[in-house]
């Protein structure tokens, strides 16, 4: 790359501070003497014409001086626009290939992430079933798909995340037990609470929440008794109806079904009239 260097031979040759005002205190000192002669000029009716006079001789000293400065600049200027435009030039043949570099070079990236994901998915393959993870439940994180990452850390994160998800699944599975253990000893269908539990509800909040159910139950139930023996004070059995004596409406009548059912949907066909206090029996 050496024929690359801006050598000696191609260098670029320029001189600082090559402006320079010949005599600058003189011009300064002309300046300011010129300043000082006319800042104590009183303006009246009888000086007016040699005030005006005096301040069109320093516009024109000022104009002298602000012209001489727009020309040595835009002389100086124009070497610097110059020496810019070649070197812009210069730049931009190098420029496309720069950027036909860079494409290869981020072509060549994603397929080596490509293959590198490959491996990593086939790792994770490998490694789930001996954890009792799903492979297709884990997700490949974009810092395993860098170079600097070795194929020995992945397969260590991997690990430390299995085994972190084997042991929440495993109390999962130890919860799910105590809540539908203690569900079915309180008469309550577990279903919806262990539904509660896989969102994270935590458990002692759960049997706290049972037991208030049951609570309102219990006392629901108690309330709908009471009812009852109220209304069967003034209810009298009509036939295979019961009616109420004050309105005489049926409040209860005896229905016959026949209803085909496997065992399963009997039971819980059984646990529905029971809980609504509905009078049953199986005929055979």
């Amino acid at each position: 790359m050496n024929e690359l260097k801006i050598n000696e031979e191609t260098s670029v040759t320029y001189q600082a501070n090559e402006i320079v005002i010949n005599n600058y205190e003189r011009l300064e000192g002309l300046v300011e003497n010129a300043a000082q002669r006319y800042s104590s000029l009183v303006v009246s009716e009888e000086t007016i014409k040699e005030a005006k006079k005096s301040r069109a001789e320093l516009n024109k000293l000022k104009t002298t001086i602000d012209n001489k400065r727009k020309t040595v600049k835009r002389a100086y200027m124009a070497n610097v626009k110059d020496f810019e435009v070649k070197m812009k030039s210069l730049e931009t043949k190098i420029d496309p290939v720069i950027k036909s570099i860079d494409e290869k070079t981020k072509e060549l990236d994603e397929i080596q992430r490509k293959e590198k994901a490959e491996k990593v998915q086939a790792l994770i393959n490998e490694m789930g079933p001996n954890y009792g993870i799903d492979p297709a439940t884990v997700e490949i994180e974009d810092k395993w798909l860098l170079k600097s990452t070795t194929m020995k850390k992945i397969a260590e994160e991997l690990k430390d995340g299995m085994l972190a998800r084997q042991a929440q699944a495993k109390q999962l599975a130890n919860d799910i037990e105590t809540i539908t253990k203690y569900a079915e000893s309180k008469g309550v269908e577990p279903y919806g609470w262990v539904e509660q539990l896989k969102q994270g509800q935590d458990v002692p909040y759960l049997l706290s929440a049972i037991d208030r159910t049951v609570k309102q139950k219990e006392q629901a139930e108690r309330a709908a008794q009471a009812q009852a023996m109220a209304e069967a004070t003034h209810q009298k059995q009509v036939g295979d109806n019961i009616v109420d004596t004050n309105s005489g409406e049926v409040v209860s009548r005896k229905v016959t079904l026949e209803l085909t059912v496997t065992d399963t949907t009997a039971k819980l066909l059984a646990k529905f009239l029971e809980k609504n206090h509905i009078d049953y029996r199986k005929v055979d």
